[in-house]
């Protein structure tokens, strides 16, 4: 397992990019976390458009979230054709399909690739990797990550 700190800034970072980590494991590349500054950092590992394979995220805070509408819109851009895997917390699905919704009105309705969603509640077998979750103290709902591979 290889793990890269694209960035670790805090959500009012003006100096870092917002927390975000690149897994590489198993052939696949996963984000974790995605917040508003976070895909120049993944843009700058390359522009590929099938580059990554999913991302986790683990609570709804803009921190975290507010850069895949970004990120899918600029896989759309470079030919994306193959799904694209989008873990979280239940409610996952709504909150994200209302963001980028919000960021790119009708986006959702014509990406030319599959937005496969998984809301995870204890363990997601995805190929050769193992996600395990548990509950972890925030303002909000969120999930910690055990990551096998």
């Amino acid at each position: 397992v290889k793990i890269t700190f694209l960035g670790v800034g805090e959500a009012f970072d003006e100096t870092q990019t917002n927390v975000c980590l690149l897994v590489e494991a198993a052939g696949r590349r996963m984000l974790m976390e995605c917040g508003a500054n976070a895909p120049s950092a993944v843009w700058n590992k390359s522009t590929r458009a099938d580059y990554l394979d999913g991302i986790f995220v683990s609570h709804f805070h803009a921190d975290h979230t507010f850069g895949l509408p970004a990120l899918v819109m600029r896989m759309w851009e470079d030919g994306r054709t193959r799904p694209f895997y989008l873990f979280g917390p239940v409610g996952s699905q709504r909150y994200i399909e209302r963001m980028m919704k919000m960021a790119y009105p009708s986006m959702v309705e014509k990406l030319p690739f599959t937005l496969r969603f998984r809301e995870l509640q204890r363990s997601h077998r995805w190929d050769d990797w193992n996600l395990r979750v548990v509950s972890t103290r925030h303002s909000v709902p969120n999930l910690g990550l055990r990551l096998e591979a």
